[in-house]
């Protein structure tokens, strides 16, 4: 007991601690403190500092650094989004070379197919025999009367989408189509501040700009058209906008020239090869 007792006032007995002027030696400031409450001061603090750390990772997102808090649904995420990445990229990289193929028209850096009818070697034309031989002739007969009344063998014609073009703009031609002069489509002089009109109803894909052609619109429409209008003053489209046929889309301007005359360059393309304007449209 006496050792009990003893043990007990040693944590109880007070020592003072004591801080001195150095140069005065004068008391400035003094605490009295035990054994017990050092002993108590400390592991209140360390008890609250456990408490305070352990309300800030369960209840902020700083768990979800700690090992073994991660969300799962955080992987989830993540996946989805990373293949949407991907396939935004593979979405821009098709743009990227479609935007390039278009580029190129317009500068007029393809080459036409072209097929050297010289180097074709034909002979005896006129002896060549077109029609049927006996034997053809005979199949033929047989064929057609046993399906004479199968309607089933019938092929019905198929419905053919006529496009119908219109004027781009009003004027007329003073420089025809000319490919192997790399004159891809045709040049109509007009009367200034003119409105061009869509040749045929797509949806614009290009708006540019250059020193030569001034402003350039191109359009996609159906059955692979695709109509370029050079040199405009003004656009009244943007990319990504539906147009219908005969819809004004620009003003003629007089860029590249020497003079001021207004004049409108058009070209149309079918599946990626130029085509003569003349043979779609009445200027």
């Amino acid at each position: 007991m006496a050792s009990k007792k003893k043990f007990f006032q040693r944590l109880r007995f007070k020592y003072r601690v004591s801080i001195l002027n150095e140069n005065t030696l004068e008391e400035a400031f003094h605490l009295r403190l035990s054994r017990l409450s050092v002993f108590l001061f400390t592991g209140t603090f360390a008890l609250v500092s456990f408490l305070v750390l352990s309300l800030l990772i369960f209840f902020t997102p700083i768990k979800h650094f700690l090992p073994g808090f991660a969300d799962s649904s955080i992987r989830t995420e993540l996946i989805t989004e990373t293949m949407r990445v991907d396939s935004l990229t593979q979405t821009l990289a098709l743009q990227q070379k479609q935007m390039k193929v278009i580029k190129d028209i317009l500068a007029g850096n393809i080459v036409l197919d072209t097929v050297d009818t010289e180097s074709l070697e034909v002979k005896n034309w006129e002896n060549l025999s077109l029609g049927k031989s006996k034997d053809e002739q005979e199949f033929v007969d047989e064929f057609e009367q046993e399906e004479k009344y199968n309607l089933g063998s019938i092929a019905l014609p198929k419905e053919e989408v006529v496009e119908v073009f219109v004027k781009p703009v009003k004027g007329v031609i003073t420089q025809p189509f000319a490919p192997k002069m790399n004159q891809y489509g045709v040049e109509l002089a007009t009367s200034p501040n003119e409105a061009v009109l869509a040749a045929l109803k797509g949806t614009v894909v290009l708006v540019d700009y250059s020193l030569k052609f001034g402003y350039v619109i191109g359009i996609q429409h159906d059955n692979g058209f695709f109509s370029v209008y050079k040199n405009n003053e003004r656009v009244l489209k943007q990319v990504g906008q539906e147009v219908r046929v005969g819809e004004v889309i620009g003003i003629v301007g007089a860029a590249g020239k020497q003079t001021t005359d207004s004049y409108l360059h058009f070209e149309l393309w079918q599946k990626g090869k130029p085509v003569n304007p003349a043979d779609y449209i009445i200027f």
